[in-house]
């Protein structure tokens, strides 16, 4: 009894922890080269791409901003990206996000 109270107890933290580490902010860095003016998200199950997450700021070259991602419940499908230049860069994240996505030229659409 004692040791199935244990596990199901180890598997409750197992889980809790998971959600948390789900729900953790993913940082944003531009390695383009150039000027980024403005970052759209878009979760599984979402029409269109959220509102620009920059709102007035850009992001220079070789800066980070950080995501609060809605990971565990909704996962994050897709990144679109626009430079100074009005080029358009496009990142389909993999299922298990590594905490970070990083903007190159070759997500360039």
């Amino acid at each position: 009894m004692l040791r199935t109270l244990c596990n199901m107890l180890a598997l409750l933290l197992l889980l809790s922890g998971k959600a948390v580490a789900a729900d953790a902010p993913v940082t944003i860095t531009n390695k383009t080269g150039y000027e980024i003016q403005f970052i759209y998200v878009v979760y599984r199950g979402d029409s269109c791409p959220s509102e620009d997450i920059l709102g007035d700021d850009v992001l220079p070259d070789g800066a980070s901003i950080e995501l609060q991602s809605q990971m565990g419940s909704r996962p994050l499908e897709e990144l679109i990206a626009q430079d100074e230049d009005g080029d358009r860069y496009t990142i389909l994240p993999s299922g298990e996000l590594d905490g970070e996505i990083v903007i190159t030229l070759d997500d360039m659409q």
